[in-house]
């Protein structure tokens, strides 16, 4: 039943992302989808840092959940050029950039990359209405490197 839902979504972000993508892309947008960019956080502190200069304000910050660094999934996602879709009625997200889909449902410890099923350290997690998700799970998704530098309680995600 769960694989059902998941390639009728799936199969949903195909459609609409199609449709989203035949617009026009912003000159921002074409900087992040042609860069490697690098991504910085900082738990506690309510901002993404790209290419070490351009500092954007987030809704949450990424704080520790059961010993886990917790990301704002949709900052993440854009800043990798993805888009990202929500189903609010099953708490399933979407995330899709060029040939990899990403689904994963609110308060599950697993994440559907393609048809490949990922176990995940911890469960995605809404805090103030925001989704945030382990940062290695959709860094690593997309097949980013992370850093984490403990002094400064500092994460990088490299693409």
């Amino acid at each position: 039943m769960t694989k059902k839902i998941f390639c009728l979504l799936l199969a949903g972000i195909m459609l609409f992302g199609t449709l989203a993508f035949a617009e026009g892309e912003t000159e921002a947008e074409k900087l992040i989808s042609t860069a490697a960019p690098t991504i910085s956080l900082t738990i506690g502190e309510p901002t993404i840092v790209f290419e070490g200069d351009i500092a954007i304000p987030l809704d949450v910050a990424p704080c520790i959940v059961n010993d886990r660094t917790m990301v704002p999934l949709r900052a993440i996602s854009e800043m990798l050029g993805a888009a990202v879709e929500w189903d609010d009625e099953k708490k399933v997200v979407f995330v899709l950039r060029e040939d990899i889909y990403i689904a994963l449902q609110i308060g599950q410890g697993v994440m559907f990359k393609n048809s490949e099923r990922i176990e995940l350290d911890a469960p995605a997690v809404i805090i103030n209405d925001r989704t945030m998700i382990p940062v290695r799970a959709i860094a690593e998704g997309y097949g980013c490197t992370v850093g984490y530098d403990e002094a400064t309680k500092t994460v990088t995600i490299t693409k």
